[in-house]
């Protein structure tokens, strides 16, 4: 995923909604969920999506681009590889965040997009709110609405920390010595607020931090990014199984 993100804005900004009451036993708690799906051709992966519900539950999801032979044509054999797909859980606070700005959206039953003047082409968001009693979804390339910016943000926060944990992986079993390399770009992006919900990915820090074979200053980055996590956050159970 290319590192140009709307920053994060997690900080909850002056005039904002409160957050909503804490999922109850009713139908409308038990289904809540907002999806967040990104496409653009300039992006890697160019197309990801990001699910999370009223329990704080998220599902990622990124599909890679389709190489020339899955592309060339019906009779070409297809090379597309199996999306990305890992389940997690998100920090209490911001899952109540971004049920608030929806709620303060309207759950999406509005046109966001701004069309006064073309705008630099960062890929299409596309939101979408569903519980047992409404549904709404509203799709925008850049928007002056400051609270769909704060809750895209937040989404592409968290799905850049899912990517990065998708390469660490990827890197520690074929390409070790290019574990340095990212965990650094992490560590900048982390600085910049560009990266959200680490805690997330602690398994896959963990591991990198206590692997002997990898270099002692990827391992020590790993362990960096741990320490700065609360004590019961770094020691996060495993992300739920990925698809590939």
């Amino acid at each position: 995923m290319a590192a140009v993100v709307i920053c994060a804005g997690l900080a909850a900004a002056q005039g904002t909604p409160a957050p909503p009451p804490p999922p109850g036993p009713g139908p409308a708690a038990q289904t809540a969920s907002i999806s967040f799906l990104l496409e653009s051709a300039h992006r890697d992966p160019p197309r990801i999506s990001l699910t999370i519900d009223l329990l704080g539950h998220a599902t990622y999801v990124a599909e890679e681009a389709p190489t020339e032979a899955a592309s060339a044509g019906p009779s070409a054999p297809s090379a597309s590889a199996a999306p990305y797909r890992v389940l997690f859980d998100i920090a209490p606070n911001t899952r109540d965040r971004i049920f608030a700005l929806a709620q303060a959206l309207d759950y999406f039953s509005r046109d966001f997009e701004f069309r006064k003047h073309r705008v630099a082409d960062t890929g299409l968001r596309t939101f979408r709110y569903r519980d047992a009693v409404r549904q709404g979804t509203t799709a925008f390339h850049w928007s002056e609405n400051k609270l769909i910016e704060e809750l895209a943000g937040i989404f592409e926060s968290i799905a850049l920390t899912q990517d990065y944990a998708r390469r660490l992986t990827y890197l520690r079993k074929y390409d070790k010595l290019g574990l340095d390399a990212n965990l650094k770009r992490m560590e900048e992006l982390e600085h910049a607020g560009f990266l959200g919900e680490i805690q997330a990915i602690a398994p896959t820090l963990r591991q990198i931090a206590a692997d002997p074979t990898v270099m002692h200053v990827a391992r020590e980055r790993a362990q960096r990014f741990l320490d700065r996590l609360p004590p019961a956050e770094a020691l996060a159970s495993p992300a739920g199984e990925s698809s590939r």
